[in-house]
């Protein structure tokens, strides 16, 4: 599913994306170990499109396992990656695959901004 999705999303996402950073949200690892891979990751690679792994999630609760609720209540679950080095006027843009409540996206792109971040935006595969 990865390849197809790369492969459909490349021309557009290619001519729109020319001065962001990419940034695929990222699974926890107990759930990146469950899986063996993170979806969003794949579908950017497939799609030949550079990204940066700049967040990283803490365990918890399955979003499918949350109510609306619960989802949109949520404690902050993401934090910067420290190895990596970027400038708080550099233009982020948050991939995600599924938007449902986008309490994901938002608790992303707060991460971001606690850290001086301004120009943060978000691109979700289905909603």
């Amino acid at each position: 599913m990865a390849k197809a999705l790369g492969e459909i999303l490349t021309p557009p996402l290619q001519a729109m994306v020319k001065n962001w950073i990419l940034c695929p949200i990222p699974l926890a690892e107990n759930r990146l170990a469950e899986r063996g891979f993170n979806q969003v990751s794949a579908i950017l690679h497939e799609a030949a499109l550079q990204y940066q792994e700049l967040l990283i999630r803490e365990e918890g609760e399955k979003q499918s396992k949350r109510s609306r609720v619960e989802r949109l209540n949520a404690e902050q679950v993401f934090h910067m990656n420290e190895e990596v080095n970027l400038f708080t006027d550099q233009p982020i843009l948050l991939i995600d695959d599924i938007y449902t409540t986008g309490a994901t996206l938002n608790l992303a792109a707060k991460a971001f901004y606690d850290k001086g971040f301004k120009n943060i935006e978000s691109l979700t595969v289905f909603r």
